[in-house]
């Protein structure tokens, strides 16, 4: 391998880097959001291969093409094309290459050309030659197409070896295939989801490694741990936004229920006086609490009734202490009071 000045390849890679930032701005098509399309990539010296992928999973798409040979590159000359409409150029790199010149007008192609004596990596093992990332804003099928019209090297006594010419490869000194890759985007474990009061709700994300945050627009509706876990408190809609790996996500939460109490085994009423014999108890069934949240007892006269139940009891238990009347203020899962009147006899 020949060892050729920085400075050259500093200034190609800059000239690449416009080259392709002007190819990303050139397709206007709208990024779609769902369904699927078949990338195939084929080429005049590899076989094509195929791939489909979901754009709601996937919203890019790397083509690669690996070249292998004992050779040192010197000169290579051919172009990349690809439908504008289904796939937007994102970036086009001969990444172990140096001194390329790469065009990349019009949008849906791209043409390239290595001068003689810029030999530089080791393909012996094999080594990316040409990399388009792109971004999927069309469903269907399209095709990406590298055509090489010109590919030399040169041997260990850098005598120049002809690999191919004219589109053909003339020797059987190397070899070149192509590969289609496409990451995942993080995604949530459900859009939305429905509750009753009481219930909870585990988010998690898919295809991350990143750790995600959770937050609530409505935490008197419902609340989400740092672990993702959604508690349903009481009717009404929530949104739970997700951050991880710079993205925003958001799943829908819908509480279908407020928490209710029965008093004496009938459903309450807010307007009846509910009679307890003195050193008697009244018992109140809470339906929609949250296990995890506590409840809270407030009495009005601590002297005539009073709450013996723990916080985290969902069967309430009032004890009359002596004749009179009392109000017991019950509030579950921190958002709903019921005053509830007593009355010792």
């Amino acid at each position: 391998m020949k060892i050729f000045k920085k400075s050259i390849a500093v200034f190609i890679a800059a000239l690449m880097l416009v080259s392709v930032m002007t190819a990303a701005n050139a397709a206007d098509a709208a990024t779609v959001t769902g369904g699927q399309i078949k990338v195939t990539a084929t080429s005049n010296l590899a076989s094509e291969i195929s791939a489909a992928y979901d754009i709601s999973i996937n919203k890019t798409v790397t083509v690669s093409y690996k070249l292998t040979t004992g050779l040192s590159i010197v000169d290579s000359e051919g172009e990349l094309t690809y439908d504008s409409g289904k796939l937007k150029l994102k970036s086009f790199t001969l990444p172990n290459v140096n001194n390329s010149i790469v065009n990349t007008e019009p949008s849906n192609k791209v043409k390239f050309n290595n001068t003689v004596g810029t030999g530089d990596a080791n393909f012996a093992k094999g080594a990316d030659f040409v990399v388009a990332v792109f971004d999927i804003v069309g469903t269907g099928e399209t095709k990406v197409d590298l055509r090489l019209d010109e590919l030399d090297a040169e041997d260990s006594s850098e005598k120049l070896v002809e690999l191919a010419t004219g589109g053909k490869a003339v020797s059987d000194d190397f070899s070149l295939s192509a590969s289609l890759s496409a990451p995942k985007v993080p995604a949530l474990s459900a859009k939305s989801k429905k509750l009753s009061a009481g219930k909870t709700y585990t988010i998690t994300v898919k295809n991350t490694t990143g750790k995600p945050t959770f937050s609530s627009n409505k935490k008197t509706v419902a609340t989400v741990s740092k672990s993702g876990k959604v508690t349903a408190l009481k009717k009404g809609e929530a949104k739970i936004t997700v951050k991880v790996d710079g993205k925003k996500l958001e799943c829908k939460i819908k509480v279908t229920s407020d928490p209710t109490i029965k008093v004496a085994g009938k459903k309450f009423k807010s307007k009846n006086v509910y009679s307890v014999k003195k050193k008697g108890t009244l018992s109140v069934k809470i339906k929609g609490k949250a296990a995890a949240i506590n409840n809270k007892y407030k009495t009005s006269k601590k002297s005539v009734a009073k709450v013996t139940s723990k916080t985290k009891a969902s069967v309430v238990k009032i004890k009359g202490l002596k004749k009179g009347n009392a109000k017991i203020t019950l509030t579950v899962n921190k958002v709903k009071k019921f005053t509830i009147k007593v009355k010792v006899k």
